[in-house]
């Protein structure tokens, strides 16, 4: 990462492996302090920690289920504490679940799907909002998938439909 976040004060859901874990430390890298989200993987989520604060940055994990309004309001809260406000939101929270064809796809499965990908990206924003509006540099970023482009492949159609409405809600 190439630009200069010295200071800037970050929130990473997913951050505790994978892309969110490398969004996480890039950001540091780039000078920012971090609070990583996880929802159920607190050992790799301190490896996410671990790998910031060996960057000389401030950084701490928060669980929280990001489908449940209370707990992403409550992380949000947690993590602009910690951090003393926010100026980055990286909505990076999201699973495939599992692949199902629509039909043999339940309710539960497709509710599942949206809440964990689109719903959670919708929460979290809403709840980030007043504090990234306090902040000079407020910004969000949201992560969809190829998926919303190409469909994901056989039975990802809900997963597909999450990550297109990513797309849609970033750009309104």
């Amino acid at each position: 990462m190439s630009a200069d976040l010295q200071g800037s004060r970050a929130l990473v859901t997913g951050a505790g492996h994978g892309i969110g874990r490398a969004i996480a430390v890039a950001l540091a890298e780039a000078g920012a302090d971090v609070a990583v989200h996880y929802h159920s993987s607190a050992d790799e989520a301190a490896k996410t920690v671990s790998a910031i604060e060996a960057l000389g940055r401030k950084a701490k994990a928060f669980q929280a289920d990001a489908t449940v309004t209370a707990e992403v309001d409550r992380l949000v809260e947690e993590a602009t504490g910690f951090l003393g406000g926010l100026d980055v939101l990286v909505c990076n929270a999201g699973h495939l679940i599992g692949r199902a064809t629509i039909a043999e796809m339940s309710d539960d499965h497709f509710d599942r799907v949206i809440d964990t990908n689109l719903t959670s990206t919708f929460r979290t924003v809403r709840a980030a909002l007043p504090h990234l509006k306090e902040s000079s540099a407020g910004r969000v970023i949201t992560m969809s998938s190829l998926a919303a482009h190409n469909g994901g492949g056989p039975g990802s159609v809900a997963y597909a439909a999450a990550k297109a409405g990513i797309r849609g809600f970033t750009k309104g």
